[in-house]
């Protein structure tokens, strides 16, 4: 009984002192960071019938070349035969210059609209159903007008959750607006 007693006490010492110490936690979001506008893209696959648009809001982490976007989007996917909407995440490692390069990586949920292929294939089982991806990419962001308007060129390689030959490449061309964060040594 006493032993049975040991963790139970153990248990209420560690959630008092962890409900005590965090109340002095103040994470203040605006000190690491800071919005980087929206953005409208377009894309499509130069080997298959893939094309789309997309809109995403982006995030960059104060003083830090990492750069997130939050993004939706509409396209049709010729090798599913099928319209989908999806939404994700990119992070990329990108340098705050007037001309940036980067390379990323991110996640999307692909959903269905049409919920089965437009033009079934005995090849490609459950064709035409919602999948995840994940995608590597790699391009660059050029800043105009006083570092308020930006155009990104990207190449996208894709990877399905779906089996069989289903992984695709794309070509982003996007264009946004936003205050450009300066870099930290400016």
């Amino acid at each position: 009984m006493k032993t049975a007693l040991v963790p139970i006490l153990a248990g209420l010492i560690l959630t008092a002192a962890t409900a005590t110490f965090a109340s002095s936690w103040d994470f203040d979001r605006e000190s690491y960071e800071e919005d980087a506008g929206s953005n409208f893209l377009c894309f499509f696959s130069p080997e298959h019938t893939i094309y789309g648009i997309g809109y995403g809001s982006g995030t960059w982490l104060r003083n830090v070349p990492i750069f997130g976007d939050y993004s939706a989007r509409l396209y049709y996917n010729g090798i599913e035969k099928a319209v989908y909407s999806g939404v994700g995440m990119t992070l990329r490692v990108m340098p705050r210059w007037t001309w940036a390069p980067f390379v990323g990586a991110g996640g999307h949920y692909n959903y269905s609209i049409t919920q089965e292929s437009l033009d079934p294939d005995e090849r490609l089982p459950s064709r035409g159903d919602s999948y995840w991806s994940g995608h590597a990419e790699g391009g660059f962001r050029l800043w105009l007008r006083q570092r308020s308007q930006f155009f990104d060129v990207a190449y996208r390689q894709t990877w399905s959750s779906l089996k069989g030959e289903r992984d695709y490449a794309l070509v982003v061309l996007g264009f946004g607006v936003g205050a450009a964060p300066q870099p930290a040594w400016r």
